[in-house]
C-alpha cells in the first residue's frame, strides 16, 4: 500500500506544480500592479516564493521517495525484518555526506539553521521596502509644497465611506498645506461624503515615461487615506496598488500609495464616471484588468464577503475635480431635500 500511497502523493505534487507554471498565462495569478511601490513588493513576494517553493518540492519530493522506497517494509522487530527498513538505501543516499554529516545531532543542527538563516535575509532585506511603504515619517508631507489629497476612509460593517475635502477645502490647501494637518481627526462641515468608492487620479500624460523609467515617481501624485473604524477590526486591501492595512478600533491609520496609470473616463452623455478602462495610444478601451475594487481582507463578521468598494483613478486632477464638484452638488441637494419639510 506504501507504494501506492507514493504515488497519489506524487501525482497531486506534479499536478500542482504544473498548474502553478500555467496560472499566469491562463489569468490565475496576482494581479497588474498600478502604483509606485508595486514592483518592491512583488519583488520581495518572488523572492519569498522561490525560496519556500524550492524548498517545498525538495522536501515533498523527499518524502514521496521515502514512501515509495520503504513503504511497504516490514518494521524493525518484527516477522520479516532483517535490518531496519530503509538501511542501506540512506547509507548510499548520504554516503557523498557523511564526511561532513557523521551523525544525526549535526544533521539536525544543519537543516535548523540553513532555513533560520535564510529567514534572517530575507527579514532584514525587507526593511527598507517596508519602512518606504509604511513608516510614518516616508509619507508623503501632508503640510510639504505639493500637499497629497487626504482621504477619509471609515470601515463599518459591511462598506466603507469615503470623506474627501471639498474643492474650495482642496484649493486651500493647496495655497496654505498647513491647513491640511488638523483634517483627518477635524472634519469640515462641507465635506464630501462618498459610500464605497475611491476616488483618485494619475497624471495619464506621464504612463508611457513610467513604463519607460522615464519619470520619477515623486512627479506622480500621491494620496493619503486616513483609515479608521467605527467598530470591529477591518483591513483596507488594494490589491493593484499593494496595499493592505488594518483598520483598529480608536486608530486614526494613515495609508498612502502613488498611482501610476488611469482607469476612469466621464460619459459625457449621462455625465457620470465608469471605470475598467485602460488609456493606450488609441484611447481608453474597456479592459477587465483595470477592474479594481477594495476588499476587506479581515474577517469582519456575516457579510464580510460583501464588504467591496469601487477604486477610480481619474486621468486627471481636472477630470478628479469635476467628479468632486457633482459629488458635492448632489450632496447639498439631498441635504437640502432633507431640511424641508
Amino acid at each position: 500500500m506504501g507504494k501506492w500511497w507514493s504515488l497519489l502523493f506524487g501525482v497531486v505534487i506534479l499536478a500542482s506544480t504544473l498548474l502553478f507554471v500555467v496560472a499566469p498565462f491562463v489569468g490565475w495569478w496576482i494581479p497588474g500592479g498600478f502604483s509606485t511601490h508595486s514592483g518592491e513588493v512583488d519583488g520581495l513576494f518572488y523572492v519569498i516564493l522561490w525560496v519556500t517553493g524550492f524548498f517545498f518540492l525538495l522536501t515533498e519530493g523527499l518524502l514521496v521517495l521515502f514512501m515509495y522506497q520503504f513503504g511497504s517494509r516490514a518494521a524493525p522487530g518484527t516477522q520479516g525484518s532483517t535490518t531496519p527498513p530503509g538501511h542501506a538505501f540512506a547509507e548510499r543516499l548520504a554516503g557523498p555526506f557523511k564526511k561532513y554529516v557523521p551523525n544525526e545531532q549535526r544533521l539536525e543542527l544543519i537543516w535548523t539553521a540553513i532555513p533560520a538563516l535564510i529567514l534572517l535575509v530575507i527579514a532584514v532585506g525587507q526593511i527598507p521596502s517596508w519602512a518606504r511603504i509604511k513608516y510614518v515619517s516616508q509619507m508623503p508631507n501632508v503640510e510639504g509644497k505639493t500637499p497629497p489629497l487626504q482621504i477619509g476612509v471609515s470601515a463599518r460593517q459591511f462598506e466603507w465611506r469615503m470623506r474627501y475635502p471639498s474643492p474650495k477645502t482642496w484649493g486651500e490647501w493647496k495655497r496654505n498645506p498647513k491647513l491640511a494637518a488638523r483634517w483627518a481627526n477635524q472634519p469640515e462641515f462641507d465635506d464630501v461624503h462618498v459610500v464605497n468608492e475611491l476616488h483618485v487620479w494619475a497624471d495619464v500624460t506621464k504612463q508611457k515615461g513610467w513604463d519607460e523609467g522615464t519619470v520619477n515617481p515623486l512627479e506622480l501624485p500621491a494620496f493619503v487615506c486616513q483609515l479608521t473604524t467605527i467598530d470591529v477590526q477591518h483591513n483596507l486591501n488594494i490589491p493593484h496598488f499593494r496595499v493592505k492595512q488594518d483598520a483598529l478600533p480608536g486608530k486614526v491609520i494613515p495609508v498612502w500609495f502613488r498611482p501610476t496609470k488611469a482607469n476612469t473616463v466621464h460619459n459625457k452623455k449621462k455625465n457620470t464616471w465608469e471605470y475598467g478602462y485602460h488609456f493606450g495610444e488609441n484611447g481608453p478601451e474597456k479592459d477587465k484588468n483595470y477592474v479594481w475594487e477594495i476588499a476587506c481582507a479581515e474577517l469582519c463578521g456575516r457579510w464580510h464577503y460583501h464588504m467591496t468598494a469601487k477604486v477610480f483613478v481619474h486621468p486627471s486632477e481636472e477630470d478628479f475635480l469635476a467628479w468632486l464638484k457633482q459629488a458635492a452638488e448632489k450632496q447639498e441637494a439631498t441635504q437640502r431635500e432633507a431640511i424641508v419639510p
